[in-house]
């Protein structure tokens, strides 16, 4: 029998109803408000700090998820192959070091928990342990640490499109190949943070979780005139048990009954790769972005859990440096396993090459 939740609304743009007129009066103020700031920048009117590195921003146009945190792991764990010396910046979302500044990791794998880090940037530490990252909500004062504490000779912002105040060499902007630009309309009424006239901005483009179709390849190409384009996709690339990390076989969950969950901004890309791991999904659960699981949470899932042959509950590597593996097992949830992903691209050596200079 199936368990399914009650699905959240749809946000606004997306939904026809009385409040879109207002929404559309709000991203008007929105906009104007974006056009001046954007204006204020271009003229030198605000200022900017550059420091002594090469400095690219992994960024999106739009809210949702595009697959930023990804892209940062995999650019950072090549060019740490490569000999470069790289280092991570990010805002630390979510994390309470971002109001002060927090060393995340030193280049020997994470030093704090999500709490302090925020789940991305706890993440992207686990995931490229080798590599140095700072959290602070000034990126000019985490990348001025990377430089002066570590010789970062490149720094990667994460998620910082429109923070303008760190100059940067290379804007690489991402766009969702599946939900494109959704209406095209700024927030509120819609799902942009900027105008698309702010694209040409971007020195090399993305489009992630693809592959996307023609249409919105033409759209990008008369944006961005002959900004490079690259293609990307999330692929699957194992399994683990959150208790320990131990590996677990593809094939073994093939067939079987599981419960999915997550906490993303958007959840259609995991229910996609749980699908193409070949099991019956009897029970889903979407939780907000970077949701902060509760006891609450822990005990909704278990009883989402309760179907029989139930067997094991499939979630993202996200959400995993959020959640406790003993306050699942002690509310009875089958074995958690955590779905471990990776952004693939059609021409990565191009793209290194475009970030090296």
């Amino acid at each position: 029998m199936n368990q399914e939740p009650t699905p959240a609304l749809p946000p606004v743009w997306l939904k026809p109803g009385p409040l879109v007129p207002i929404a559309r009066v709000a991203a008007a103020c929105y906009g104007a408000a974006i056009g001046l700031r954007n204006a204020a920048y271009d003229h030198g009117l605000l200022p900017t700090h550059r420091v002594q590195a090469r400095t690219v921003c992994v960024g999106n146009i739009s809210v949702g998820g595009a697959g930023k945190t990804p892209t940062v792991i995999a650019l950072a764990r090549r060019l740490h192959s490569d000999g470069a010396k790289v280092g991570i910046v990010s805002r630390g979302y979510g994390g309470s070091g971002s109001r002060r500044g927090a060393l995340v990791c030193a280049g020997n794998g994470p030093l704090v928990d999500a709490q302090v880090a925020g789940d991305e940037p706890r993440l992207i530490a686990q995931s490229v342990p080798e590599v140095p990252l700072y959290v602070a909500a000034d990126r000019c004062l985490a990348a001025e640490h990377l430089v002066r504490h570590f010789g970062c000779e490149i720094v990667l912002m994460d998620d910082g499109f429109s923070h303008r105040r760190l100059q940067r060499d290379l804007d690489l902007l991402l766009i969702d190949a599946v939900n494109g630009f959704g209406n095209s309309r700024l927030l509120p009424a819609g799902p942009l943070r900027e105008p698309l006239t702010q694209l040409k901005r971007a020195k090399a483009i993305v489009l992630s979780k693809g592959p996307a179709d023609d249409d919105l390849l033409q759209w990008v190409h008369r944006l961005a005139g002959q900004t490079p384009v690259f293609q990307s996709r999330l692929s699957t690339v194992g399994l683990r048990r959150l208790e320990d990390g131990s590996p677990v076989d593809l094939d073994e969950i093939r067939g079987q009954k599981v419960l999915s969950f997550c906490g993303l901004a958007d959840s259609g890309g995991f229910d996609n790769t749980v699908q193409g791991l070949g099991v019956q999904v009897i029970a889903r659960r979407d939780f907000g972005d970077h949701h902060r699981y509760l006891v609450r949470d822990y005990e909704e899932l278990a009883a989402l859990a309760t179907p029989d042959g139930l067997t094991y509950t499939l979630t993202t590597a996200k959400d995993a440096v959020r959640l406790s593996s003993q306050g699942l097992r002690q509310k009875g949830i089958p074995m958690t396993l955590v779905v471990d992903v990776q952004m693939e691209f059609d021409d990565l050596e191009g793209l290194i090459a475009l970030i090296k200079g």
